[in-house]
């Protein structure tokens, strides 16, 4: 199905299909796709994210983020069975969680995050930052954490800088909104960012947090970072907010995924009676 849909809709010819494992977006599959003529291709088939991810990856131009594949019509992806189908380029290398970033390498990760920063999109190409994180606190009402006092506090913080935000209006410019590790490549010197379904027009804390707040990285780590990123005086309210939402937002995300596999017809269900029948 999809092998024809690709030769279809974006002319390539594939000549093996591989689905990629161990994503975080419930809403996609992903394949790596090799065409006839050995060039390797990242094939998405997605129901979340924004289609604006598609056309931002695309007018950025920098060769630390893949432009996808236009369809044999000239679109950037094409529609089937209600998701979007899209081919990227396949980007060599392992991500920052599998294999450390040498000092290079993350000099090179400031340089690109500044890069996407620094560019400029036409209004209306990318979503606006409006600090909403009610649905993380929906989707965490909905979970056995809901009373947890720590994840409430943090929702009580995230709503009054909300506030703040929102009165100030600081400068915003395109995001990618999730530039952790697990979404950088490395191979060598070089880095791509991948995964742009989020990508945002926000304050930069909403990818600096990463580096700053959200993973225990070293000070030489950070100051790399920085080295490639160039001067950065941080919004220190921006900051706190974004962390605040993004702890509720994995506990929340996490603990829904959990009861989802123990669910009755869950994965974990599943499983068990698979065992069992080996043992009839």
């Amino acid at each position: 199905m999809i092998i024809e849909w690709l030769r279809t809709d974006f002319g390539l010819s594939i000549a093996d299909l591989e689905p990629v494992v161990g994503g975080a977006d419930a809403a996609a599959e992903v394949w790596r796709a090799q065409a006839d003529d050995g060039t390797g291709y990242a094939v998405k088939w997605s129901a979340g994210g924004s289609t604006a991810a598609l056309v931002l990856s695309d007018r950025l131009g920098l060769s630390g983020v893949p432009r996808p594949l236009r369809t044999i019509t000239g679109e950037l992806w094409s529609d089937r069975d209600g998701r979007r189908l899209s081919v990227l380029p396949w980007v060599p290398g392992q991500n920052g969680w599998q294999r450390p970033l040498t000092n290079e390498g993350w000099q090179a990760y400031g340089a690109l995050l500044a890069a996407v920063h620094h560019s400029s999109v036409d209004p209306g190409q990318l979503p606006v930052e409006e600090y909403d994180h009610a649905p993380f606190a929906r989707q965490l009402a909905d979970t056995e954490y809901r009373d947890h006092e720590l994840l409430r506090e943090l929702l009580r913080h995230a709503d009054g800088l909300a506030g703040d935000l929102r009165a100030r209006r600081p400068p915003l410019v395109p995001c990618h909104a999730d530039p952790h590790l697990g979404n950088l490549l490395a191979d060598g010197t070089a880095v791509s960012l991948i995964d742009w379904d989020d990508a945002v027009l926000a304050p930069r804390e909403r990818d600096l947090m990463f580096v700053l707040g959200f993973e225990d990285f070293t000070a030489e780590q950070r100051d790399r970072f920085f080295t490639g990123y160039g001067p950065a005086a941080v919004d220190r309210p921006a900051l706190a907010y974004y962390l605040c939402v993004r702890a509720v937002q994995d506990v929340a995300e996490l603990a829904s995924n959990t009861a989802d596999i123990l669910s009755p017809t869950g994965f974990a269900r599943r499983a068990l009676a698979s065992a069992e029948a080996c043992r009839s």
